[in-house]
């Protein structure tokens, strides 16, 4: 539910204590006993809560003082009136039908009264120009002709001496309310003024006025009042300060609202964090309940939007930034590169202190324009940017451990100042090539079932996300489910060949399936019973029928862990996945895998088959793999698929735009095949190759030849 900006209707809803102030106005009301007219005036700035003290006041005398000694109350809001000459009529008309209202007979007279008081002022709206030099009703006057003018002032007078002898006689006060002054025009607050003062003075009226005092100054000063100040001491008689609101009491309003929305929406929410970043900025900002309402409403739909995928404490700093400094939150967007980043390097902060000097002075800057940063947030938004921002908390070296994170635990708590995350915060939505939290708790929430995790898997997948989810396993490890994590590895081992990734370029990108082998190990390890572990992964390879690379992959690093199948030395025991008399299973199984998949025509299909073969040699496979090619040898058909299984695609981004080409393990297919015996039967096989062969096989053969005629060499 979403906060309003109305005033609170009544004592029940004070949430500031100002109750006893309203108690005290109300009985300064309702205790005058004099018939001559006060004025009373309730002052405050804009958000401080006017409105809402003149409804208390007014709901304490309705409920606790007794009938007879209540007043007649006539609510009149200049506001609604736009037209100055306007003004003066529709108060009377207001205060007239407030009164006819009245049960009592001499009240309802007295509306009839000021009906007509009202009709003589009414030919001033008529008169050309009146809305630029009309005072009051008297000023109206003396813009008609001579005649008209003395009878209707002497009219005026009359009716005027008429209604003060009818009020003087009624033994009730009329209190007449007169709010948001400051919202009117200079013009407009003058008449009201005037109003008050020299036009409606009646005997037994109490006025209450609301407005700032600053702004009603402002406003007659440009009506060429020097001095505003002694101006209103001439119209208010008893003037009324607002109390500042208690700042626990708007805290307490502000914990209450977050508690309201956070409980919906967050279940694991940084405590600490938060104690950090409110303490050191965010408690400074709120010094109304208008500004709290204003905050809690556009946090409440940011969390309605965003909720799961982004840091709730970087959500309600980012939110302050809109609602108090929205310049700032606007240039935010466009300028990422001076608040989120990639990695912390120490070394450019701490190291460097040109580097850090020259951040400094960015953020400097910033803070000094006053068209982003108004003077009063200078320092409140340079204290919340040092908590929230690496960069910033780095730049004036106050190393806060709050600031102080790694990239991957901002990535894991989703913090705006990580690069993946930071347009979230500002575009309300995750981008369609970003992995959403909530698409990865849908998958750890799941873990028991293993068709659903494989359905997820495979969409990811599908829409090139896996390698993010691949990465935010590595991070955020705290909701998996230990017991049922089998499932999660067995889909990543089984369909892993299957996986399409997003392309990606340049010397530090992880190859993919490095990334899927890390995952899959990571995941393996939250389980500290190596058995445990041999028969999740015997389990997932013994029914796999859709992966040959990964399987073989993760059993081959495991050798390697054990200083077997390669040069390398065995790494220290504690680090090792699997014991080695269970690596020595796998390596059987392995093996046997291959030759199952090589006797069903599968293997030869693989996009992986040098490295299979390679490693299938090395697990002891050696006659299995002489036997496996030259059957695959046998024909023009299949020596063009063998070809073509040592091809390979290179993908290139030089221009912004992927271009793939092709080039061919030569060497390695020279281990397997006597190219002098071959070649005559591949340039027959090329000759007539619109026969037999699909394009992919064609230019496999045409890469063959061309390496044969030194047209290409292979890369090293």
């Amino acid at each position: 539910m979403y906060k309003s900006d109305k005033p609170i209707n009544g004592l029940k809803q004070d949430a500031l204590k100002r109750a006893g102030f309203c108690t005290q106005l109300a009985k300064a009301i309702v205790t005058y006993n004099y018939q001559d007219s006060l004025t009373i005036g309730l002052l405050g700035e804009w958000g401080s809560g006017k409105s809402s003290v003149i409804n208390m006041t007014l709901d304490y005398i309705k409920h606790f003082v007794e009938d007879e000694q209540q007043p007649v109350i006539i609510y009149f809001n200049p506001w609604n009136y736009s037209e100055q000459f306007t003004l003066i009529q529709h108060f009377f008309d207001s205060l007239s039908n407030g009164l006819k209202k009245n049960k009592v007979k001499k009240i309802k007279e007295i509306g009839e009264y000021i009906r007509a008081y009202s009709n003589i002022l009414r030919p001033a709206k008529y008169i050309p120009g009146a809305g630029q030099i009309i005072d009051v009703g008297l000023d109206a006057i003396e813009m008609m002709g001579k005649i008209e003018k003395k009878q209707v002032k002497r009219d005026f007078e009359e009716l005027k001496e008429q209604l003060n002898k009818l009020l003087t006689k009624v033994d009730k006060k009329i209190l007449i309310v007169i709010d948001d002054i400051d919202r009117l025009s200079s013009t407009e607050i003058k008449q009201v003024f005037q109003l008050v003062k020299k036009l409606a003075d009646f005997p037994n009226t109490i006025y209450l006025l609301s407005f700032s005092v600053d702004i009603v100054v402002k406003s007659l000063k440009d009506m060429q009042f020097d001095n505003g100040y002694e101006y209103l001491k001439k119209i208010i008689q008893l003037p009324f300060n607002i109390p500042a609101a208690n700042t626990e009491d708007i805290e307490q309003y502000l914990f209450t609202g977050l508690d309201e929305i956070l409980e919906k929406h967050e279940k694991n929410f940084d405590k600490d964090y938060w104690a950090i970043v409110y303490t050191k900025s965010i408690k400074y900002y709120f010094k109304t309940l208008r500004d709290v309402n204003r905050f809690l409403n556009v946090f409440r739909f940011k969390m309605e939007a965003l909720k799961g995928e982004v840091n709730s404490v970087d959500l309600i700093a980012i939110t302050i930034v809109e609602v108090f400094t929205p310049n700032l939150f606007y240039y935010m967007q466009r300028d990422k590169e001076k608040f989120a980043e990639d990695e912390i390097n120490k070394s450019l902060f701490l190291g460097v202190q040109k580097n850090r000097e020259n951040l400094k002075q960015e953020c400097d800057f910033l803070l000094n324009d006053e068209n982003l940063v108004p003077k009063p947030y200078k320092e409140l938004i340079k204290n919340l940017f040092i908590q929230i921002f690496p960069k910033w908390d780095n730049a004036y070296e106050t190393y806060y451990a709050a600031s102080g994170e790694s990239k991957a635990l901002l990535d894991k708590k989703c913090r705006i100042a990580s690069k993946k995350f930071y347009d979230i915060y500002f575009f309300l939505s995750v981008p369609a090539s970003q992995l959403s939290k909530t698409q990865y708790d849908n998958i750890i929430s799941n873990l028991e079932d293993k068709v659903i995790v494989e359905q997820k898997i495979l969409h990811l997948s599908d829409s090139l996300l896996i390698k993010e989810f691949l990465y935010r396993t590595e991070i955020d490890t705290e909701l998996i489910d230990i017991i049922n994590v089998h499932n999660l590895i067995e889909v990543l081992i089984q369909k892993g060949d299957k996986f399409q990734f997003r392309n990606e370029f340049g010397i530090s990108a992880l190859p993919n399936d490095l990334v899927l082998l890390i995952a899959i190990t990571n995941l393996l390890r939250l389980s500290n019973d190596k058995k445990k572990r041999f028969e999740i992964i015997s389990k997932a390879i013994s029914e796999c029928q859709d992966s040959i690379y990964i399987p073989i992959k993760l059993i081959i690093d495991n050798s390697m862990q054990h200083g077997r199948v390669s040069d390398e030395q065995a790494i220290d025991r504690q680090k090792q996945v699997l014991d080695l008399d269970d690596v020595l299973k796998l390596e059987e199984l392995g093996a046997r895998k291959l030759k199952e998949w090589a006797d069903s025509g599968k293997l030869i299909k693989s996009q992986m088959l040098p490295y299979l073969l390679n490693r299938w040699k090395r697990l002891k496979g050696e006659q299995d793999v002489a036997n496996f090619v030259t059957l695959s040898i046998s024909n023009d058909k299949a020596l063009a698929q063998f070809i073509k299984g040592f091809r390979y695609s290179i993908d290139s981004d030089l221009t912004g735009v992927v271009k793939r080409s092709y080039s061919m393990y030569f060497k390695d297919l020279a281990t397997y095949l006597d190219i002098s015996k071959v070649e005559p039967q591949v340039r027959e096989i090329f000759n007539n190759k619109e026969n037999i062969l699909n394009d992919e096989e064609i230019d496999a053969v045409r890469l063959f030849l061309d390496f044969i005629d030194d047209k290409i060499t292979e890369r090293d």
